[in-house]
């Protein structure tokens, strides 16, 4: 029964050390989706200083901000799909815990 209850205790110390992981990554993924934001930002109120320079170079801030708006498109897509993937692992690493925590009780209750 010690046996039993010490590996059920290593599964669940298991699952938490992934579950922090996966929550760690989650919070990477938010962050670097910040990071892109102020990018975005940044990239736009140049565009907006270059406008008001000169007629050539608005031309120009409008292409390179059209390239980065796709660059930072296809890039947030991927960081999305990234973090709705870790999320479906945490959902399913909660759900685990959860189930070996119960059965952890029930085994130590009985």
């Amino acid at each position: 029964m010690k046996d039993e209850a010490g590996e059920r205790d290593r599964e669940v110390s298991s699952l938490n050390s992934k579950l922090l992981s996966l929550q760690l990554d989650i919070k990477n993924l938010h962050d670097v989706c910040k990071r892109q934001r102020k990018t975005l930002q940044d990239n736009q109120l140049c565009m907006e200083e270059a406008m008001n320079s000169s007629h050539d170079k608005k031309q120009a801030q409008a292409l390179a901000f059209e390239e980065s708006e796709v660059e930072f498109g296809s890039s947030k897509q991927c960081h999305l799909r990234q973090l709705q993937q870790l999320k479906k692992k945490l959902l399913v690493l909660q759900q685990e815990l959860e189930f070996h925590t119960e059965e952890l009780q029930t085994s130590y209750y009985s």
